[in-house]
This record gives structure tokens, C-alpha cells and sequence, in this order.
């Protein structure tokens, strides 16, 4: 997997988070097309608006938002604008909701609930993942071991046990064995 942008504008694409916050140049072109030639999913999790619509026109593969909220939830610039939920939904991507309080707009398991409720019912369960966003450089909502507290949440938020199972790791999984080339022995 690989994103073209992380925290600022690059010579391949404009960040969620930067200055000009622009789409993609023509480095970022001829790198996408090496990237779609060696099979890796294209992460939109930091890209801008202007980035995310065009990647979305330009990939043919699933693409995935692997961290972050949904600006129809929490309206700020690092979030997945609310025009790309139906074209993800069309991309067969997924969207992967992180557990931090900047992107919920809110501090709680609840919260984290909340926002996968919002893109299940705008565009399936099918099409959402956890995002926790573990590697330290944002304080989570709950570390690893409060993922019960999630599957609670969840239930509470009227999901089923086969939908929380989806979320928790088969939609992934789906997507990266239907996505990922075939192991040669």
C-alpha cells in the first residue's frame, strides 16, 4: 500500500493538511502509473480534495482510506471529503475509521461507533475498516487492548456480530487477497 502524500504538499500531489492543497502533478502521474503497474493499493488517507477526486477517477483497483474520519461526522481539512464515500463505494475501497479525537470530533468509543454507523449507512458495511492509528503519533481514543470496548460500541451502535466481524479485519482481508498479486511458491 502506498499513499502519495502524507502531512504536506510533494512534488506528487497536494495533502489533506496542506498549504496549496492541490491534485496530481506529473511526477505524481508517472509514479501512480508505476504503482498500478506493480499492483499496490493507492492510500488516499492523506491526500486533498482535489487528489482524492482525481485518484478516485484515475484507479481501477480498490483504493483504501486507511486512517482518519469522514467530514460529514468532523468537518476539518485531514478528513475523507463527503463527495468520496459513493465513489469508493463504486472503487470497491475501503474507508477505515481512526480512533483519535481530532478526526471523530469527539473523545469516546461512542464516537468511533458513530462514524462507522455514518459510512455503513451511507455506503454498506462492506466498505469500512478500523484506522486505529497505533503507531504513536496521536493519542487513540483506547490502545489495542480496549478493541473490546470497540466490539461493545458497535453492537450498541446496532450492528450485527457478522458486520462487527467485517469491520474488525475480514474487509481488509477481502481486499488484500482479491487485491494483492498471488504468492508464487
Amino acid at each position: 500500500m502506498f499513499s502519495l502524500t502524507h502531512a504536506f504538499d510533494n512534488e506528487y500531489g497536494g495533502a489533506s493538511e496542506g498549504v496549496e492543497k492541490y491534485g496530481i502533478t506529473p511526477a505524481g502521474m508517472a509514479l501512480l502509473t508505476r504503482l498500478q503497474t506493480l499492483g499496490i493499493i493507492i492510500d488516499i488517507a492523506h491526500a486533498s480534495p482535489a487528489l482524492v477526486d482525481e485518484l478516485l477517477q484515475l484507479v481501477e483497483a480498490p483504493v483504501v482510506y486507511s486512517h482518519g474520519g469522514v467530514s460529514g461526522m468532523c468537518d476539518i481539512d485531514r478528513n475523507l471529503p463527503e463527495s468520496a464515500l459513493e465513489k469508493i463505494q463504486a472503487n470497491g475501497g475501503l474507508i477505515a475509521i481512526g480512533f483519535w479525537d481530532r478526526v471523530l470530533c469527539g473523545d469516546s468509543v461512542a464516537d468511533i461507533a458513530a462514524s462507522m454507523r455514518y459510512v455503513a449507512d451511507r455506503i454498506g458495511v462492506e466498505h469500512l475498516a478500523i484506522g486505529s492509528d497505533f503507531d504513536g503519533g496521536v493519542k487513540t481514543v483506547f490502545d489495542s487492548t480496549g478493541l473490546p470496548l470497540l466490539t461493545n460500541a458497535l453492537f450498541d451502535a446496532g450492528f450485527s456480530e457478522l458486520e462487527i466481524r467485517q469491520i474488525m479485519g475480514e474487509n481488509y482481508t477481502r481486499l488484500l487477497l482479491a487485491s494483492l498479486p498471488a504468492q508464487r511458491p
